[in-house]
């Protein structure tokens, strides 16, 4: 018995196929200091809801378009090697333009792949309006989290030094 919501067997669309990530980034121009985040929503063949994982880190970057594309790799690299990607449609979304246009998709393919990456801008600091705009909201808390915690870790390192 098929647990598909009705809308989605009206489409046509095979949404098992879809993995979605989002991805944020925060940036102190001062320290360098750097906090990202990555959410991922996919579906696994032994599980009948869709599965969602997030993360988050930080790290020192020269500028804010270099932590956002960090946050990008870091998704990419645990979708590549968690989530099998065959014959699968890959929505990679950023509020940040210059990230998205710099990914090589080829980074979430294999030689001869069957998968698509489709990249979509998301407005950033939207709040809670919506569903993307919730998740968008979780990466940007939680990157802005790391940005801060690796901020007082380098301030408190040139205070002992100095």
């Amino acid at each position: 018995m098929s647990t598909t919501l009705p809308h989605r067997q009206s489409t046509g669309v095979d949404f098992s196929r879809y993995i979605t990530i989002f991805t944020d980034a925060s940036h102190c121009p001062d320290t360098g200091s750097a906090g990202w985040a990555f959410w991922v929503k996919f579906n696994i063949p032994e599980k009948e809801d869709p599965v969602t994982y997030r993360s988050s880190g930080d790290a020192v970057c020269v500028n804010s378009t270099k932590a956002e594309e960090l946050a990008i790799s870091k998704a990419a690299t645990w979708v590549r090697h968690n989530i099998d990607l065959t014959d699968k449609i890959i929505v990679l979304q950023s509020d940040c333009v210059a990230a998205l246009n710099s990914f090589d998709d080829s980074r979430l393919m294999g030689a001869g792949s069957t998968t698509r990456v489709k990249k979509k801008h998301v407005k950033g600091h939207r709040g809670t309006r919506d569903k993307r705009s919730s998740v968008n909201t979780w990466c940007d808390k939680a990157a802005r989290a790391c940005m801060n915690r690796k901020r007082k870790e380098l301030e408190s390192s040139a205070r002992e030094e100095g």
